[in-house]
Formats: structure tokens, C-alpha cells, sequence
């Protein structure tokens, strides 16, 4: 998430951010969101809904940001998360919700996590 926190809270509170500023962030004048699309919703991904909606915590968040930001919102759905990676690095998103790693972190500047969590598996060793 590029500037999301940040731009936000500057919306929210501050009667939203200077002309400089938003076409900084938004220089389409709409705010271009890269989303994955998953086969079940998380916190991380997106699906659609039966009405070929775009559902999912990214989806709310991207919308929320672009209504304090004043500007419309446009979803590049991508089919994994190395492909928004190569878009917001190409410039051909303004925002987009990945997960961290190493790689990434070389190539995508991250703000603020939005959602922590903690994975682990279970072997079971049988003797």
C-alpha cells in the first residue's frame, strides 16, 4: 500500500491533500488500485460477487481512500501479486495492496501495514 495511511489520514483530517499533492498521488485524476483476485476472499485478496462486483478489505479500503481524495476509483485486477508489482513499478498504478517480501521491498516502496498476521503449519510425526 503506496501512501495509503498517510494520504488518508491527511484527507480525513486536514479537508484533503493539496492540488501539488494529488496529482502526485492520483495523476490521471482517478485513483488507479491494483487488488489479486483470489478464489476466496481474505484480507489480502479480492473476489467477485454474483453480480461481478469487486468485494474484499482492499476493494473497501481503495474506496474509502479515493472518496477522501475526491477522485473515482479504477480496479486492476490481476490474477497474482507479482504482476501488480511489476504495474505499480511500471507506473501504471497509483496504489496497490501486496504482500512484503524482500523482493518486493526492493522494487515497491510499502507504507503502513493495514493487517498483521502470523501463518505456521502442523507436521504430525507418527513414531
Amino acid at each position: 500500500m503506496l501512501f495509503l495511511a498517510t494520504v488518508a489520514g491527511c484527507a480525513s483530517f486536514s479537508g484533503g491533500p493539496t492540488p501539488a499533492a494529488l496529482n502526485e498521488i492520483v495523476p490521471t485524476g482517478r485513483l488507479r488500485v491494483g487488488v489479486v483476485a483470489a478464489p476466496a476472499l481474505s484480507a489480502f485478496f479480492v473476489t467477485k460477487d454474483a453480480d461481478g462486483e469487486l468485494r474484499g478489505v482492499p476493494v473497501d479500503l481503495a474506496k474509502e481512500l479515493a472518496s477522501n481524495l475526491g477522485v473515482p476509483v479504477e480496479f486492476v485486477v490481476a490474477p497474482n501479486s507479482g504482476e501488480v508489482t511489476n504495474a505499480i513499478t511500471s507506473g501504471a498504478l497509483d496504489i496497490a495492496f501486496l504482500p512484503v517480501d524482500e523482493e518486493r521491498k526492493e522494487r515497491v516502496a510499502f507504507g503502513p501495514a493495514y493487517f498483521i498476521f502470523e501463518s505456521t503449519y502442523l507436521t504430525l510425526i507418527r513414531k
